[in-house]
């Protein structure tokens, strides 16, 4: 009889397959996008990949449920041969520049490549080794559960009272889903309706041509809508898809799509549609600096060097930020020579989910005053 503490080896991979199989289905795009970033063979790069995987991953961890040995110890030995596979994938992945995410969880969390991830597929191969060592020795989940009786019930207590406190308390910190440890400067000095606007900052931004612009730089001709997203999920690739409606509702200004992180020929490989003139934000600097908080996410600069408004985050709040921005636009006169928009501050929604406020009567003399 194997010691009840080993029930644990299978319990733990029968969940990690479910988790990452229910996420990995609810963003079928998303992960199809991570295998190309993954830069996986172009036989996996496939919608049916995408689509099998997390279904197979479900199937695996029922398998290991059931209590007939043969079939356990298959699904055991799949297992053991999947996390190998997936260690492989993040080992190799660690030596790209910039590390893409991974993807084991779909959307969860911060999943992006380092070494503590190897770590965790390390443990997962060891949990998949000891199911496999029971299905040798003759058991199964079932039966380990039943001969252990009260002690394996106490352990399987103590197991998941360890994995709520490392949730809990080991959980992936802010700073490191590259979220700012502070409220973004813009929000955090607006006070009711009143924007207070802040110089632009120092980042720089990277043209598909190579050529590198700082943001003010940007600013000199017009005001431009910065566009950013930070993955390659399906809020990406409606992002992208949204850029020239989002041109067309705001003519008199430059709505630019910014990569962080994501290098823009990998961008390309995912989304065919992506703009011509896109940007890369490298290593994401440009996305702390101006303080963005999900993906995607837009923030205004006006032409006179200050933030005009923003970050907003989220496609819904993307949509209300640019419809804002057009109402201030109609309420001033079309720019004449080299006159154009410049302050455009409207209220900031960087950390709200509800309905944005209309243009109010401060926006309006602002933009009035700057004509």
């Amino acid at each position: 009889m194997p010691p009840s503490a080993a029930v644990v080896a299978p319990l733990a991979v029968v969940v990690t397959l479910l988790l990452s199989g229910v996420a990995k289905w609810r963003e079928i795009q998303s992960t199809r996008s991570v295998i190309v970033l993954l830069r996986l063979p172009k036989v996996l790069q496939s919608r049916w990949v995408a689509w099998a995987l997390p279904v197979g991953e479900v199937v695996l961890a029922l398998v290991l449920l059931q209590p007939w040995l043969p079939l356990f110890r298959v699904g055991a030995e799949v297992a053991v041969l999947l996390f190998l596979a997936y260690w492989v994938v993040v080992a190799r992945a660690l030596r790209f520049d910039p590390r893409p995410s991974c993807g084991c969880f779909g959307r969860i969390g911060d999943q992006t490549i380092r070494p503590r991830t190897l770590v965790r597929n390390t443990v997962l191969v060891a949990l998949a080794a000891v199911t496999l060592w029971l299905a040798v020795r003759g058991d199964t989940t079932w039966s380990v559960l039943r001969d252990g009786g009260s002690t394996t019930a106490w352990w399987l207590v103590g197991a998941v009272a360890v994995a709520t406190l490392a949730v809990l308390i080991g959980g992936s910190p802010v700073g490191d889903s590259g979220r700012p440890s502070s409220p973004p400067p813009a929000a955090a000095e607006a006070t009711g309706e009143d924007y207070v606007r802040r110089p632009i900052p120092e980042a720089l931004l990277v043209a598909p041509s190579g050529s590198v612009m700082t943001l003010a730089e940007m600013v000199r001709e017009r005001a431009q809508l910065l566009v950013a997203t930070n993955c390659t999920c399906g809020s990406t690739g409606a992002t992208v898809e949204a850029m020239g409606r989002w041109r067309g509702t705001l003519p008199r200004l430059g709505v630019r799509y910014v990569s962080a992180g994501v290098p823009l020929e990998r961008m390309s490989e995912v989304f065919a549609g992506l703009p011509d003139d896109a940007l890369y934000d490298h290593h994401g600097l440009a996305w702390k600096t101006l303080g963005m908080q999900g993906s995607p996410s837009a923030v205004l600069l006006g032409a006179d060097g200050l933030l005009a408004g923003g970050p907003v985050t989220g496609l819904e709040q993307i949509e209300d930020f640019v419809a804002e921005i057009a109402e201030a636009l109609a309420a001033e006169p079309e720019p004449t020579g080299e006159t154009e928009a410049q302050d455009l501050p409207v209220s900031d929604q960087a950390s709200s989910d509800s309905s944005p406020l209309p243009p109010s009567e401060s926006t309006q003399t602002s933009l009035a005053s700057s004509s």
